[in-house]
């Protein structure tokens, strides 16, 4: 009787100890500063009385941008890694809509997009780099500013509809 509470003693002291062991904090992992490399220099070409242009530039623009907005309300739920690679799409995509030649109607506009995500994309890098700054104020932010393109962005569309009908 004694040995089998000395072994229910033991066992239980060993068991507490593992489970001590295996809660204690793991130490936090430490990421290296984020660097993202900057957009190249807009292209501006093409004319906009070209349909098939201007069509292939608005998909194009749409698109990239649909995609951007969704990505960026994703990094509300991602952890602190998944939230870097994010944000390196996040530049990838600012980069694709900087190489996408624009044609002349469409300037205002690709340059107004292209503002917008470089301005999400600093804050962002900002943002894990610095641990600064507010993660929702930034995303609600930036599609707010998206949101203030929609009329130019129906304009082209009216455009590009006008255009099919002659």
């Amino acid at each position: 009787m004694a040995y089998r509470v000395l072994f229910v003693s033991i066992l239980t002291t060993a068991l507490m100890f593992m489970a001590s062991c295996s809660s204690s904090d793991e130490p936090a992992v430490v990421f290296p500063p984020l660097t993202l490399p900057s957009p190249p220099t807009p292209i501006f070409s093409g004319d906009c009385a070209d349909t098939p242009t201007l069509e292939a530039w608005l998909q194009t623009i749409q698109f990239q941008q649909r995609d951007f907005s969704t990505l960026m309300d994703e990094l509300r739920s991602q952890s602190e890694q998944a939230l870097y690679l994010s944000i390196e799409q996040l530049a990838l995509l600012h980069i694709r809509i900087s190489e996408e030649p624009a044609p002349d109607c469409g300037a205002d506009l690709h340059q107004a997009v292209l503002g917008i995500m470089d301005a999400v994309v600093q804050e962002l890098q900002t943002y894990v780099n610095a641990d600064s700054g507010n993660l929702d104020e930034i995303i609600e932010n930036g599609q707010l500013a998206f949101n203030g393109l929609l009329p130019q962005q129906a304009e082209l569309l009216n455009r590009l509809e006008t255009q099919y009908q002659n």
